[in-house]
């Protein structure tokens, strides 16, 4: 179904010109020249390397920027916003809008997954961010690409409460990866262009390249809606190190997911070169993986975690890690153990 999904949207997103890369089964020394030197860096390093800052004088095309409609009466071909006048969407019914990630489009990430999800769970409008001209790209570039496309978003979403009453409050952002930096930044510009917070942003394995150490006011935080959730599957490697949530999970102890193939900070390049690229994003992508089964379970039982870095069996009072925790608990860090494949919830 996610195969013949992807032909179907792939066949209407005619301006996509470029391939992706978030989850077609081939190896990393097949990656262009530069992409591939941005992504030895990061998983054996940790870092961007030869990054000097943005320009000033960074700029989008508007019209790059796409947001396709899923409902239950078209759940698999969406139909494009018009920004300016969105009369396809149904704005009795709740907002749920999903964000991809870096080398990657709204056919693949696991986005398919989410949205079905969602659909199911939820007679609700699902929104897909298209921004894949500016993922697909160096990560350095997509990186200063992001608070452009973020201030396109917002000023959708200030649009739909200022011109069509549309409370913010039960708008829901998930993103993954540079996707869900970029949706912490569009809680950001939600405030800045009608001093609104939006309901809730669910960061799914934030990036951590660039991001990190950064001022919040360019990346992802604690204020950037009512609510903000984060799950950590890869923390420190492709994934945010540390909290930058209300709530922070770390599934498994957060770095390492059971199931995956797993290349560490002395990895050496040649050693994965002949990797597939989803061998090496396994525990990056299994976040969107976990809140997308946490839709429909209620099974992720987490516990506080009372020692930084270490997943002890203390018997704690526990949460729901996923979409039905609705609002912060009063502790902040919280682990469970996962099964290797689904379902991943343990109960």
């Amino acid at each position: 179904m996610k195969l013949l999904l992807g032909i179907v949207v792939l066949a209407i997103l005619t301006d996509i010109s470029k391939a992706d890369f978030c989850q077609t089964n081939f190896t990393l020394k097949e990656l262009p020249d530069g992409i591939l030197k941005e992504v030895l860096s990061i998983v054996t390093k940790g870092v961007v390397q030869d990054f000097f800052g943005c320009p000033e004088d960074v700029k989008i095309n508007e019209t790059d920027v796409k947001l396709w409609l899923f409902t239950r009466q078209n759940p698999d071909i969406p139909v494009l916003i018009d920004r300016s006048n969105p009369v396809q969407l149904d704005t009795s019914k709740p907002i749920k809008m999903i964000f991809h990630g870096w080398l990657c489009n709204i056919t693949n990430d696991e986005m398919p997954d989410l949205k079905t999800a969602y659909l199911e769970a939820y007679d609700c409008n699902v929104i897909a961010l298209e921004w894949t001209k500016y993922a697909i790209d160096l990560y350095v570039n997509s990186f200063c690409f992001i608070p452009k496309i973020a201030e396109v978003i917002g000023k959708f979403l200030c649009y739909l409460q200022q011109e069509l009453k549309v409370p913010l409050s039960g708008v829901h952002v998930s993103g993954h990866s540079m996707g869900g930096q970029m949706a912490g930044i569009v809680g950001q510009e939600t405030q800045k262009q009608c001093n609104t917070k939006i309901g809730r942003v669910t960061a799914l394995d934030p990036a951590g390249p660039l991001y990190q150490g950064i001022d919040e006011s360019r990346r992802l935080d604690a204020s950037d809606a009512a609510f903000v959730d984060v799950i950590h599957t890869n923390e420190g490697l492709l994934g945010y190190l540390g909290s930058c949530g209300q709530v922070d999970f770390f599934p498994n102890c957060g770095t390492h997911q059971s199931g995956c193939l797993q290349t560490g900070n002395d990895t050496k390049p040649g050693d994965i070169l002949d990797l597939p690229t989803t061998a090496v994003g396994c525990s990056h992508l299994r976040a969107v993986e976990f809140f997308t089964e946490s839709i429909n379970s209620d099974k992720f039982v987490s516990k506080p975690s009372v020692v930084p870095g270490l997943c002890l069996p203390f018997w704690f009072p526990t949460i729901n890690m996923g979409e039905h925790l609705r609002e912060a608990p009063k502790d902040k860090k919280f682990w469970c153990r996962t099964n290797s494949k689904p379902p991943f919830a343990k109960g």
